[in-house]
């Protein structure tokens, strides 16, 4: 969920409509994050191990919610940024996860350099949220969700639920998919 709608739902879920808090909470929020960027906030556990295998065989995309800025720090800084082919941020797209859009963006940009151009069912989205997986399923992609932060129930809808990033590398996740094992 893009952090304008985060914040947004928070206020409102707390009886309150107001852009102008709206916005301040979003500028201190962004400000404190670009302090931590540089030592505190890292990638998705197992991510500097994981990412460069799939980037060797497939195209890789980001479709988050953060500040496109933020992410390439934390990627260029764990040396995996030029593995991805695309990252879609709030810039992009004009509804945030639930909606597909987001993953459909990232999928329209690698499909500038792709041959052929992939198709939704052809996508596999890795998510760690519901509403990602909300997303990925409207959008007609499979989907692996990670126990992150959410349980079972939560991440349902999702085609498989793994408990962290590293066990994509499981022969057994990729039989799920009718494909061949990475390793």
């Amino acid at each position: 969920m893009p952090d304008r709608d985060a914040v947004r739902w928070a206020l409102e879920r707390n009886g309150r409509r107001d852009e102008t808090l709206t916005a301040e909470i979003l500028r201190r929020k962004n400000e404190v994050y670009d302090e931590w960027l540089p030592h505190r906030l890292r990638t998705v556990a197992g991510a500097v191990e994981v990412v460069p295998t799939l980037a060797q065989r497939f195209a890789l995309a980001i479709a988050s919610g953060a500040l496109r800025h933020q992410i390439e720090r934390v990627l260029v800084r764990e040396g995996i940024h030029s593995l991805f082919q695309a990252i879609v941020t709030p810039d992009d797209y004009q509804k945030g996860k639930p909606d597909p859009e987001p993953f459909f963006q990232a999928m329209e940009k690698l499909n500038t350099s792709l041959s052929p151009s992939l198709r939704p069912h052809e996508c596999l989205v890795v998510e760690d949220a519901p509403a990602g997986v909300q997303a990925a399923c409207k959008a007609g992609m499979r989907c692996v969700a990670l126990r992150t932060y959410f349980d079972d129930d939560a991440l349902q809808g999702a085609d498989l639920v793994l408990d962290s990033l590293k066990d994509l590398l499981l022969p057994s996740v990729w039989e799920c998919f009718q494909t061949a094992p990475l390793l």
